[in-house]
């Protein structure tokens, strides 16, 4: 009897003293859950309706009212448009002004180029703008602008393009408001389709939308990882959409050219020191979408000239520059180009 009543008294106490033991983990399990859950829901919604967030119609409702910013285009009446497009070193590096006094015909340069654009927006201006009287599209080429990388650039909507684990490590290193912005853009698919009109712009800008540069010129002094592919990859939308921008030009008898900006002569020899794999893996990339538009230019191709006098900075030209540029570029553009393949130098040998 007296060894019952041990025992009996112990198992009552393990009982006791695990009742605490199961409280805690039980609390615990519930603070985890709560404000994960919601987490987690939206996670695997936004997963499921992935491939209708990036349908040509969905990505057109966002980005449609951007070519009512160039409305202005529509109203010029001298004769075939040429127009420049790509990103910040399109819209600094070349004048429209310098290429409409070089060029003897009456043909007019107009230039669709902004800061941090990429094929995705410019592929939805183009097509929402009247293409009757284009006659030529040039798109400048840089490799960094094709990143998932970027998206902090862009319509925080391409922040659903993420993978949940690229959006946490983007909003730790990036953006720190970047599930915020990608939940703000699910609930807009959802229930607002549609965004604000935006008024027309009819009134032609200065140089007919380049821009020149006059800061002071600075030292290349950016050692960051411009790609940072291994964590966030390649935006395969970008490239998607530049080869969509050639069928468009295919389908309305515009020809279309690629080329590529100049760039100082210091990021060209740390770009080759430092990006030879991920410039091989980008030409593949353009390649895979089937493009074989004809490409001029090179990275390097002030690269005989003193270039500290012609750049604003590594990446841009300043105003001596794009002049510079300006007429080198309308030489390039007369002259049988080379189709583009992944064997295309972008440097001189």
């Amino acid at each position: 009897m007296r060894s019952f009543g041990s025992a009996e008294k112990n198992n009552n106490l393990s009982t006791s003293n695990s009742d605490p033991m199961k409280r805690f983990i039980s609390k615990t399990i519930v603070t985890i859950l709560v404000p994960t859950l919601p987490f987690l829901v939206m996670e695997l919604l936004i997963e499921k309706q992935k491939e209708g967030f990036f349908e040509e119609k969905a990505l057109e409702k966002r980005y449609a009212q951007d070519a009512n910013d160039y409305a202005w285009i529509e109203t010029l009446d001298n004769g075939p448009i040429n127009i420049l497009a790509g990103s910040s070193s399109v819209r600094y590096g070349l004048s429209c002004k310098e290429l409409n006094n070089i060029n003897p015909d009456n043909s007019s340069y107009v230039n669709l180029a902004m800061d941090a654009r990429g094929p995705i927006q410019t592929y939805f201006i183009l097509k929402n703008l009247g293409l009757d009287s284009v006659r030529t599209i040039y798109f400048g080429l840089d490799p960094w602008i094709y990143t998932k990388r970027y998206y902090r650039h862009r319509n925080q909507y391409l922040y659903l393009d993420f993978t949940t684990w690229e959006c946490f490590l983007y909003s730790r290193e990036h953006d720190k408001s970047a599930f915020v912005k990608r939940y703000k853009s699910f609930f807009r698919y959802l229930f607002l389709p549609q965004p604000a009109q935006k008024n027309r712009n009819i009134t032609t800008p200065d140089d007919y939308g380049s821009s020149a540069l006059q800061r002071t010129a600075k030292n290349f002094d950016d050692l960051s990882d411009w790609f940072q592919i291994e964590k966030y990859g390649w935006s395969g939308l970008q490239f998607e959409y530049l080869r969509k921008i050639e069928k468009l030009c295919e389908e309305n008898k515009i020809n279309f050219h690629l080329f590529i900006p100049p760039k100082r002569s210091d990021y060209c020899e740390y770009y080759l020191e430092k990006y030879k794999a991920i410039h091989e893996g980008y030409t593949s990339k353009i390649a895979q979408t089937g493009i074989d538009s004809s490409i001029f230019g090179r990275f390097d191709i002030f690269n005989d000239h003193v270039d500290s006098t012609l750049f604003a900075e590594a990446f841009h030209l300043n105003k001596k520059g794009q002049i510079e540029f300006s007429r080198l570029f309308y030489e390039l553009s007369l002259k049988q180009s080379k189709r583009f393949t992944t064997d295309y130098l972008w440097f001189a040998e």
